[in-house]
């Protein structure tokens, strides 16, 4: 059984064209240069202090209100 899934793996890596390679190794280097720069990032994840949460305050929404 192990046999069929890395053959069903190996079809799907190869079926990869050069171009979506680009496209994928450009998105895991943005991710990667993200991360880099907010180190604190699963600290403040799901947190009133996340980045994702400023970026939304920054445009004028503020699904957050403290009581």
């Amino acid at each position: 059984m192990a046999k069929k899934y890395k053959n069903m793996l190996r079809e799907i890596l190869d079926s990869i064209t050069p171009e979506r390679q680009a496209e994928i190794d450009a998105m895991m280097d943005a991710h990667e240069e993200y991360m880099d720069a907010h180190p604190d990032y699963n600290e403040r994840y799901g947190t009133d202090k996340s980045y994702w949460l400023e970026e939304i305050r920054a445009k004028g929404f503020n699904p957050v209100v403290s009581p």
